[in-house]
């Protein structure tokens, strides 16, 4: 049986970071951990971080990912140097990592990182994923893992995200810190069930619908037969050298699904993010492929829609809970979210209402990351997403 623990640190020196986190998961008992989650900002010394934890859990996998901030029990930071950890004891875990994610090897690379932890453990009944933020392929992740363990294991996480100016999204693994690796956690204890939510907070601008004329792979190179970024951004009224980075708290591009997946996700468009551009400025690069003949709309974020959305996804998750009795959450969320005001997006609004929708929040292992994307089912189907913030409830069964 596993038991969830999390912790939260403010502390600037990584080591005394590290220490606090792992002492407020388990106190004294920190020594009989099997596994230890961190979640940190760019600003800590991820070797020292590793190192420590190493030092007070002797016996654990540790594994980690990065982001422009962490969520915790009762807090969210954004802070240069911001660590949250979650602590897991008990056996029915299994660890697999990779090297050398590219959009061109990410399924690839996926695939053997599967291959590995099914051989380990083929009783696995859900999945933890962190990646890279960027030169990924997430919906390739997904068809790699599922490649070994089918479409009905579910799949949480997130990949990597930065806010400041250094393009690096590592995450962990061991002593190891990888800026283009996968790591996947496997649990498999056949008491627990997974609750999965997610929703965005952007409406589409219907005048503004395109369609792909020219891609290759996660490039999009034409809109309507017209170069894709600079037609895009014109939907913002933006001149056309405006980079992605310039635009990603306003604007997101909408990708209409199937009727019923708008309706479970509660948004009419899943969301992807155009995060770099090619070197002349004309063509946009996604984190999935977007094939010729896709039909784009432009979504602009409301604000509105976003706290409302959130409240409903409060509602929405405790309904799917029911009964059942939450253990831990996992929550995946796109850095651009929150009430923005300043030029600052200022986030604690929507965690205290996700937090404070479960009767027993103060005391609910809780561990997110601010990043580029997330992984969370729609419809019971794994699904890679962007924007969105995406909760993944762990609940035991009675």
């Amino acid at each position: 049986m596993l038991n969830f623990y999390s912790g939260i640190s403010k502390a600037v020196n990584t080591a005394k970071a590290t220490r606090e986190c792992l002492e407020a998961a388990l106190g004294d008992n920190a020594a009989d951990a099997n596994l230890v989650i961190l979640s940190s900002t760019l600003g800590h010394k991820f070797e020292q971080m590793l190192s420590t934890a190493r030092e007070i859990c002797p016996k654990a996998e540790i594994v980690g990912c990065t982001g422009s901030g962490v969520i915790g029990t009762g807090w969210v930071s954004e802070a240069m140097r911001a660590m949250a950890a979650m602590v897991i004891v008990g056996d029915d875990l299994t660890v697999a990592s990779r090297s050398g994610v590219t959009t061109e090897t990410s399924e690839d690379v996926a695939l053997q990182c599967a291959k590995e932890l099914k051989e380990k453990n083929a009783n696995i009944n859900m999945i933890l994923v962190m990646g890279p933020g960027l030169n990924v392929n997430g919906e390739g992740i997904i068809k790699g893992i599922e490649s070994h363990f089918g479409p009905d294991v579910p799949l949480l996480g997130a990949l990597g995200g930065f806010g400041g100016t250094t393009p690096r999204t590592p995450v962990f693994h061991t002593e190891e810190i990888h800026d283009d690796g996968l790591v996947l956690v496997g649990f498999s204890d056949p008491s627990l069930a997974l609750a999965q939510k997610a929703h965005h907070g952007c409406l589409a601008q219907e005048n503004y619908r395109f369609t792909i004329t020219k891609s290759d792979g996660v490039r999009v190179d034409e809109l309507d037969g017209k170069p894709a970024w600079p037609t895009f951004i014109s939907s913002l009224g933006m001149p056309p050298e405006t980079s992605p980075m310039d635009i990603i708290l306003l604007l997101g591009i909408g990708i209409d699904p199937p009727e019923d997946d708008a309706n479970d996700y509660d948004n009419k468009q899943i969301l992807r993010a155009p995060l770099m551009l090619s070197d002349d400025g004309q063509s946009m690069f996604f984190q999935t492929v977007v094939p010729e003949g896709t039909e784009l709309v432009s979504c602009q974020r409301n604000e509105d829609y976003l706290f409302s959305g959130s409240d409903h996804l409060a509602d929405r998750i405790s309904d799917e809970i029911g009964k059942s009795t939450p253990v831990a959450v996992f929550q995946a969320d796109c850095m651009a979210r929150g009430r923005l005001g300043h030029d600052v997006v200022d986030k604690t609004e929507i965690i205290d209402k996700l937090q404070g929708s479960f009767p027993n929040a103060s005391e609910l292992p809780w561990l997110g990351v601010y990043g580029f994307a997330e992984f969370c089912t729609l419809n019971g189907k794994n699904q890679f997403h962007n924007y969105t913030t995406s909760l993944s409830v762990i609940l035991r069964s009675s």
